[in-house]
């Protein structure tokens, strides 16, 4: 037999051979913090980062963000482990995208399967509505550790950027090296954990902090680096100043829109043409959640979105000034960021805004619209995206942050004003009927004004009517454990919601020996524990609110109360409560009205105010004793 033949018999008996499948392997940075040794404090977080590094660079004009990082699997119920989450805007490039899975040993199982970014960006199961890439595992097991290794190009128009030297996790190592000769600063390192080593930022061996009730933000918790390449931006004024010169501009309208808001604006009082300005643009300009125009930050004429209808946050907000500006009135573009993202450091300047919103500059004949004050004079702060919220309010979730007031003069950071107390209220009314058998009918109605009433269409603008309902009934269970809710009615006003329930509760009470039933205040309206003794971070509250119940109770024939709540009033610096009590025949009316009056309760005030809230929730629970 010939070589040659004896070669091509070899060659087609290969197939008959078993073949190996070569497996993947790992880079060796992967390797070298595949390694889990728990953070002494940790409260069962469901993934420990054990290594993150993010290198920070400048090339064409572009910040360039290479990041690697390796995860612990420590829980995997309910999560989306395995799962990397890559932010992106509407101009940044996200390249090189790798990702390997191991197991306990080290051994790697998996590797990320790739394709071309920019096809899977296009792909709706690749990319989520908060504008990220995501890319996961085929499978993750408890235990497995899986890495990933990215590149970004990040589109800061300001050549600037702010990243977070912390997690919602425990950390092992996260570290953060810039190359070139920025601006730099860390920012909120509260508990001093930045390590520098020359041109590396690093935080070590961070416990994972389970959530308390009422925390502050995650973005008040953790330090920030911020990085900035932009030597023009000197203090706020400049970066305001560089930001009205390439944007004031899509301020001016054109003839032909001048003609058509005429026709859209016949009103000559500037009172009425500031509210009708204020209602129209959210509800006529249909918002679009995309970073349209230059580095998503610089708006598209306004008379293109007059004209097309429709615009991001910054073209909204440009055209409600154009409007306004083109009548005499004075309003200027304000750079905001909503409290659940980041918050915005004042001893830093740079673009650390992901919203624009409306300033309106007010005088004599308009002040009555006013929600804040900038440099003594009367201003009102709007939100053109928001088609629920009226003046003078804001969303809840923007209440209370710094943000940019830009002008031709330059920029300056202002607080975005929180609503008060007496506009935003929970009203509940309730008429209830205690029969002999200790069954309750009763009426319970909850009117909510103000920012209560706002979230409270918001709500109802998401859901069916079948989550409605499912809703309400649970809202009855937490506020009267244990009624049941045989019907409701919603009336929707002008920033005023008023609920109507009818429901049933068939055993009021505890009954005692004696023969005495205890029967609890029916309306306790979802109170907090706050008697853990201990705390990691301070108490925070959404909004200053007013609670008011009024509770009358009618008593079946054979009935009396023994004992009833008195007269009282509380008043500590986090709230004021005032009860009065009235008893007339088979008759107990009451009336309970508290105030909140401190949103943030330090950690070295914390022991007095549980002591505080422990008798208030006393107070506020206090039963009627029937017999």
């Amino acid at each position: 037999m010939s070589r040659k033949l004896l070669f091509i018999i070899l060659f087609l008996s290969l197939p008959a051979f078993p073949r190996h499948k070569k497996l993947p392997v790992a880079p060796s940075w992967v390797q070298e913090h595949a390694t889990y040794t728990p953070v002494v404090g940790s409260e069962e977080p469901s993934v420990a980062i054990l290594f993150k590094s993010t290198h920070v660079g400048f090339m064409a004009g572009k910040v360039q963000l290479r990041k690697q990082v390796v995860y612990k699997i420590l829980h995997t119920k309910g999560l989306s482990v395995g799962t990397l989450k890559i932010h992106y805007g509407g101009k940044d490039r996200v390249t090189g995208i790798d990702g390997w899975r191991l197991n306990e040993t080290k051994a790697c199982k998996e590797r990320l399967e790739t394709e071309n970014i920019l096809k899977l960006a296009l792909n709706e199961n690749f990319v989520d509505d908060d504008r990220q890439i995501v890319a996961s595992f085929k499978t993750v097991d408890r235990g497995d550790i899986v890495a990933f290794q990215y590149t970004m190009a990040a589109d800061s128009f300001f050549d600037d950027i702010f990243l977070p030297l912390g997690d919602n996790a425990e950390i092992g190592q996260l570290e953060i090296t810039v190359s070139g000769s920025p601006r730099i600063a860390v920012l909120n390192d509260l508990n001093h954990v930045v390590q520098k080593e020359g041109s590396t930022y690093r935080v070590m061996k961070v416990p994972y902090l389970k959530p308390e009730d009422n925390d502050p933000v995650f973005a008040d918790k953790i330090p920030y680096l911020a990085i900035s390449y932009n030597t023009g931006v000197r203090d706020w004024a400049s970066f305001g100043m560089e930001y009205w010169r390439k944007s004031s501009g899509r301020l001016e309208l054109s003839p032909e829109a001048k003609t058509e808001m005429a026709k859209i604006f016949p009103q000559t009082s500037p009172l009425e043409l500031i509210r009708a300005v204020c209602s129209w643009v959210p509800t006529h300009i249909n918002y679009v959640d995309v970073e349209l125009g230059r580095g998503g930050i610089i708006p598209h004429p306004c008379s293109e979105v007059l004209q097309h209808r429709y615009g991001d946050c910054k073209d909204m907000a440009f055209l409600a000034a154009a409007m306004l500006r083109s009548r005499g009135i004075q309003a200027f573009p304000v750079m905001a960021k909503a409290r659940d993202y980041r918050k915005v450091f004042r001893e830093f300047p740079g673009n650390q805004f992901n919203h624009v919103i409306l300033a309106v500059q007010l005088d004599d004949k308009t002040h009555e619209l006013a929600n804040t004050t900038i440099n003594d004079r009367p201003f009102l702060i709007a939100d053109m995206t928001d088609p629920i919220t009226r003046i003078p309010f804001i969303q809840q979730d923007l209440e209370g942050t710094n943000a940019l007031l830009v002008t031709d003069k330059g920029g300056q950071v202002i607080q975005l004003p929180y609503s008060s107390a007496d506009s935003n209220v929970f009203q509940y009314i309730i008429m209830a009927h205690l029969y002999l058998d200790k069954s309750i009918c009763a009426g319970l109605t909850e009117i909510k004004t103000g920012q209560p009433a706002y979230q409270e269409l918001r709500f109802r603008d998401s859901v069916s009517k079948q989550e409605e309902k499912e809703d309400y009934r649970d809202w009855i269970q937490r506020m009267i454990p244990g009624a049941v809710l045989n019907d409701f009615k919603v009336v929707e006003g002008n920033g005023i919601v008023k609920t109507t329930c009818q429901l049933t509760l068939q055993k009021a009470g505890i009954e005692a020996a004696d023969g005495t039933y205890v029967i609890p205040n029916l309306v306790d309206s979802g109170s907090r524990n706050y008697f853990r003794r201990k705390r990691q971070f301070p108490v925070e509250f959404s909004r200053h609110k007013t609670r008011k119940i009024h509770v009358v109770f009618k008593l079946s024939a054979g009935l009396t109360i023994v004992k009833a709540p008195k007269d009282m009033e509380l008043d500590t610096p986090y709230f004021h409560m005032t009860r009065h009590c009235k008893m007339a025949g088979k008759t107990f009316t009451m009336d309970i009205v508290s105030v909140w009056k401190k949103l943030t309760v330090p950690l070295d005030e914390y022991k007095a105010f549980r002591k505080a809230y422990r008798h208030y929730i006393r107070e506020l629970k206090a039963p009627l004793l029937v017999k």
